[in-house]
């Protein structure tokens, strides 16, 4: 439920009372550097010596921009790396990927209902103009407003009651398997097509990013790439023979989609084919040919890398899990109750009890980011290097303690609201600065 406007005031001038005691006090400066040594974070982990004597604190590690904007940030900068690294080499990936024949795509999921969209080219277009007459419970079948992006009713339904609601529900839950279904229906569709045209076989490697949509379901971004088949070495040369081109790879890429396919059971014990969206959208990558133009690495491992912060914290959710019986009284829309109404209601009469535990991811049970083995390098290795350098170059790591000393978990979070708010604030403004000088740096190229 929304605080009342008195408290929120309340609030609000507690907040500020404590940020100027903090900065007031004699202890400011020393607390601004355990602060900065986290790297600002907004939930640091505070660790202490096992004698006792010493406490450090390091990173929250949080993903979830909504969550810890410091921590969000480095980790999509990690995955900018590992994506980047795919496509043009680095990282101990060689540099002859480059040439190796990939595709960026994203992958959809299918409808369960009209929803209010708008133009992502931003043009002044009709939601949906084409339909005429109402539905069975007498609201229009069409809209003729032209939403802007920010409109809030954007994704929401026209007809709640038409919606299906328990197939969208079963379908998030079951995304994770349909994706798998998608990669080894494509690696068979890889494997048949070299069969049939007599060339040497290569392997498909891949990359992967998890968006929810404004209407509350998961859709996937992924760089999918050709490989030499020898299974003993990482994303080696291909063979002279694999002649397979780009293009012909995003080919199969959407034929995979097409065939890809989940039977589950409905709540009525029925049947229940799952498969992916009709819109599918596939870019070949190709080196060779330039189809996507210049620094086209660089532009799909950022908008990859855009998308791995976000989380259900958009829909007015919190990361923590969510009992059943705490729905109605979330501050969401009408859409995102009965979305969650619809995976408490499968918990309960499916023999699926454990989706009441996903109730705040809304029904979704993967991993938000994900790679085959050969892909690129590993999150845990950008890390370490990460902070190997920054004991030689700084003395000190924001992602790890010290490894000669032994340290305990003794709590999280700051003191009060005011510091986490200083913290906060700190870590967004860095963040700002380093868009304005990679802005002059951008610009600067583009004029030589």
């Amino acid at each position: 439920m929304r605080p009342h406007k008195d408290f929120e005031e309340l609030q609000r001038r507690e907040l500020i009372e404590q940020v100027i005691r903090r900065a007031g006090s004699s202890t400011y400066e020393a607390w601004w550097s355990r602060v900065g040594s986290a790297g600002f974070c907004s939930a640091p982990i505070h660790l202490v010596a096992s004698d006792g004597k010493n406490s450090i604190l390091v990173r929250c590690k949080n993903r979830r921009a909504a969550v810890c904007p410091s921590c969000s940030d480095l980790y999509a900068g990690d995955t900018w790396q590992l994506v980047h690294a795919g496509l043009d080499g680095g990282h101990d990936v060689p540099a002859t990927v480059a040439d190796h024949p990939a595709v960026f795509c994203t992958i959809t999921a299918p409808g369960f209902g009209a929803v209010h969209t708008a133009a992502k080219d931003g043009s002044r277009s009709a939601c949906r103009g084409g339909s005429t007459g109402t539905c069975g419970h007498g609201l229009p079948r069409n809209c003729t407003l032209s939403h802007a992006l920010s409109d809030p009713s954007l994704g929401q339904p026209l007809c709640p009651d038409c919606y299906d609601y328990v197939t969208q529900s079963l379908f998030t839950w079951h995304a994770p398997e349909l994706w798998a279904r998608f990669t080894i229906t494509l690696r068979r569709l890889v494997r048949r097509e070299s069969d049939h045209r007599g060339i040497e076989r290569a392997r498909v490697s891949f990359v992967k990013i998890v968006e929810m949509q404004r209407r509350g379901v998961p859709h996937f971004h992924c760089v999918v790439r050709l490989d030499d088949d020898d299974r003993s070495s990482g994303p080696g040369p291909l063979p002279p023979r694999c002649n397979m081109d780009a293009q012909r790879l995003a080919d199969l890429v959407t034929s995979a989609v097409g065939l890809a396919h989940l039977e589950v059971t409905g709540a009525g014990g029925e049947l229940i084919t799952l498969r992916f969206g009709s819109q599918v959208d596939t870019q070949p990558l190709d080196a060779s040919e330039d189809a996507a133009g210049p620094g086209s690495a660089r532009r799909v491992a950022g908008y990859l890398a855009k998308y791995v912060t976000k989380s259900v914290s958009d829909f007015g959710i919190a990361s923590s899990r969510l009992a059943p019986h705490l729905i109605d009284d979330l501050d969401v829309s009408e859409h995102i109750k009965r979305l969650l109404h619809a995976v408490a209601h499968l918990a309960e009469h499916t023999n699926r009890p454990e989706m009441a535990l996903w109730l705040h991811t809304l029904g979704y049970r993967g991993h938000v980011s994900s790679k085959s083995r050969s892909y690129s390098t590993t999150m845990g290795a950008l890390r370490a290097t990460r902070a190997e350098f920054q004991r030689i170059h700084v003395g000190n790591s924001h992602d790890t303690p010290p490894a000669e000393t032994a340290w305990e978990f003794s709590k999280s979070g700051h003191a009060t609201l005011g510091d986490r708010f200083l913290a906060t604030s700190k870590a967004i403004q860095d963040r700002e600065a380093r868009w304005a000088r990679k802005q002059l740096v951008d610009e600067g190229s583009e004029e030589r």
